[in-house]
């Protein structure tokens, strides 16, 4: 009879955990870019199977905001192109909040998307619906809303460049994955 290692028999654990996948898109995008990244559809579908290879997959949730296509029409083409695709993937879903444009010339930011994100987290917790979720975002501001899911007896996994690394969401989170480039590869 083979005798299992600690890993081996960690792994097979981990294969019954329902997992669902939450990306801050517009995050994993600056940092990706930064880090001289591709965050294509093929990028973030390699991702999420790096991710998530040792778990049941239930579902990934992508949140951002696309720009007006009043005033931005090429970017909004863009976007659509490339948020249609993800929505092609299996298991994959879209989740857009508002891109808020300033009455100064200044940049557009995102509204809701966020609250959205977490509202979502915890109620999939709330339902039963995963056993762990996987947060890629560095974003500290989702450190607030981590007890309440792990207080559903729900388990977070962490995964986000060291660049964009919040060091409470990382010390809040039950697991951590640093990832880079290669993740997307």
């Amino acid at each position: 009879m083979k005798r299992k290692f600690k890993d081996e028999e960690k792994e097979e654990k981990m294969k019954d955990k329902r997992v669902m996948v939450f990306i801050d898109g517009a995050n994993l995008y600056r940092i990706a870019k930064s880090e001289g990244c591709n965050a294509d559809v093929k990028a973030i579908q390699n991702l999420v199977n790096n991710l998530t290879h040792n778990y049941e997959l239930i579902r990934v949730y992508y949140y951002t905001a696309i720009p007006d296509q009043t005033r931005e029409l090429k970017s909004y083409r863009n976007s659509r192109i490339f948020l249609d695709a993800l929505e092609k993937l299996d298991c994959f879903e879209v989740c857009l909040g508002k891109l808020r444009y300033p009455s100064d010339a200044g940049k557009p930011h995102q509204k809701g998307v966020d609250v959205k994100m977490a509202t979502d987290m915890l109620e999939y917790a709330n339902r039963d619906l995963y056993d762990i979720a996987i947060l890629v975002s560095g974003d500290g501001d989702f450190a607030y809303v981590l007890p309440f899911i792990k207080g559903k007896g729900k388990q977070i996994m962490n995964a986000t460049f060291k660049r964009g690394l919040s060091y409470e969401l990382r010390q809040k989170s039950d697991f951590f994955r640093e990832i880079d480039c290669s993740w997307l590869k």
